[in-house]
C-alpha cells in the first residue's frame, strides 16, 4: 500500500519589516529612558521646596476658601486631614464682606453667638463678647499669643476660630474654643501698593494702606495703616482708630527666616450703657406725696404697705446736685417716695398679679 507523500512545508523567515519596526522601537525606549535618567541626575538635590510646619502658606487658598491652618494642632496641616472644628476668615473673604475686626468676623464663623454689650465693658479692656456652641469663647490670640484686642484686620491675613474643646492642641485652648489672628508678612518676591477708603452708616469713613517693598531676595519691608472715625445709632456714641503696623523679613540662611514686627493702634470709644429700667408699672397711680422727704422716719410696716402701691424710697446717702432754680448746690433726697416697677416685691402687682408666697418673679428694677 503506497501512502500519499505529503509536501512538507518550509520554515518561514520572520518579515524584515517587522523586525525592523520591534528594533526601532526598542531603540527609542533605550533613549527615552536613558534621557530620563540623565535629567534625573544632573537635578540639583536643593532645588525642592520645603515648606516648615510652623507657617502657613495662603498662597494656596482659592477664594473663600482655606487650603491649611495651623489652628488644629499648632502645626500647618491641610483643613480636610485636620481633626479639629474650625472655621477660616482669610483675606479675600475679609476684603469681600469689608470685615473690620474680630467681632465683625465672628459673625461669619460657624456656630458663633455675638454677646451684647451695653457699654460695661469698656470700663476696662477688649474682652471676648460672642459664643462658640453657646459656650463663651476664650481668649482671643494673635500668632497664637494671648492678646487684649479687638484685632483689627488692617494688619491680617487671616482670623481663625476653633469650635468647642479640642483634644490635640497645644497652647491656650477653652471648652468655648479660641479665635486667632494671623499677621501680615513681608514678602520678598514682589513689591505692591494697596489703599482703600470705605464709607459706611453712622458716618463711618475708614482708610487703610498697605506697602510691601522688597530690598533684595533676602530682605523686605511692609508697613500698613488705618485710620477711622464713626458715630453709632446713639446719642453721644462714637469709635475713633488710628494705627500703624510695621513687619520685615529677613533670609540670611538658606533655610533661616527671621520677622520682626511691630503695632501702635489708639482706639478711642464712647458707647452709652442702656439701662432700660420699669420704675412705674407697680404703682397703682393714685398714692401722692405732699413734701419730698415725706417717708422719712416711716416704719418698716408703713414701707411694706406702700410696696403693694408700688410705692418705695431712695435710700440713704442720696444726694443730687442742682445747678438750677437759683438753688445752686447739692440736696439729700434720701427717703423721698419712688415709684417702682411691677414685679420688684412679692407684694408689688404686675398686670394685677403678685407673687406673694410663690416664687419671685425674677425681675429687677433697680
Amino acid at each position: 500500500m503506497t501512502l500519499p507523500s505529503i509536501p512538507s512545508a518550509a520554515p518561514r523567515r520572520p518579515d524584515a519589516k517587522i523586525f525592523a519596526l520591534v528594533l526601532l522601537a526598542a531603540v527609542s525606549s533605550a533613549s527615552a529612558q536613558t534621557a530620563a535618567a540623565a535629567e534625573k541626575t544632573t537635578t540639583p538635590p536643593d532645588s525642592a521646596v520645603t515648606l516648615t510646619p510652623f507657617e502657613v502658606n495662603s498662597d494656596r487658598d482659592t477664594g473663600f476658601a482655606a487650603a491649611s491652618s495651623l489652628a488644629g494642632g499648632r502645626l500647618a496641616s491641610d483643613l480636610r486631614d485636620t481633626p479639629a472644628a474650625f472655621s477660616v476668615i482669610n483675606r479675600e473673604f475679609i476684603e469681600a464682606l469689608n470685615l473690620t475686626d474680630l467681632m465683625q468676623a465672628q459673625n461669619w464663623a460657624t456656630g458663633s453667638t455675638f454677646q451684647s454689650d451695653i457699654g460695661t465693658n469698656n470700663f476696662t479692656t477688649f474682652t471676648v463678647r460672642y459664643n462658640s456652641r453657646g459656650v463663651s469663647a476664650g481668649q482671643q490670640l494673635r500668632n497664637f499669643f494671648p492678646v487684649n484686642s479687638d484685632n483689627d484686620s488692617y494688619a491680617l491675613e487671616r482670623y481663625d476660630f476653633g469650635r468647642g474643646a479640642n483634644s490635640i492642641v497645644f497652647g491656650n485652648g477653652s471648652l468655648g474654643g479660641v479665635s486667632s489672628s494671623t499677621t501680615k508678612r513681608a514678602r520678598t518676591d514682589r513689591a505692591f501698593q494697596d489703599v482703600k477708603l470705605t464709607a459706611g452708616s453712622f458716618s463711618m469713613m475708614r482708610a487703610t494702606i498697605d506697602v510691601n517693598q522688597p530690598i533684595n531676595d533676602k530682605v523686605a519691608l511692609r508697613v500698613a495703616g488705618v485710620a477711622q472715625h464713626g458715630l453709632g445709632w446713639r446719642q453721644k456714641e462714637f469709635e475713633k482708630r488710628k494705627g500703624v503696623f510695621a513687619t520685615t523679613t529677613l533670609r540670611p540662611f538658606q533655610n533661616t527666616v527671621v520677622r520682626l514686627e511691630a503695632e501702635a493702634i489708639n482706639r478711642e470709644i464712647n458707647q452709652p450703657i442702656n439701662n432700660l429700667q420699669d420704675q412705674l408699672s407697680g404703682w397703682n397711680g393714685s398714692t401722692t406725696f405732699a413734701t419730698p422727704a415725706a417717708l422719712n422716719g416711716a416704719s418698716a410696716a408703713q414701707i411694706t404697705a406702700l410696696q403693694a402701691q408700688g410705692v418705695a424710697r431712695r435710700g440713704a446717702n442720696y444726694n443730687v446736685y442742682d445747678p438750677y432754680n437759683g438753688f445752686n448746690a447739692i440736696s439729700s433726697y434720701t427717703n423721698e417716695p419712688i415709684s417702682v416697677g411691677g414685679g420688684t416685691t412679692a407684694t408689688t402687682p404686675i398686670a394685677g398679679f403678685v407673687s406673694g408666697s410663690n416664687a419671685a418673679f425674677g425681675l429687677t428694677n433697680t
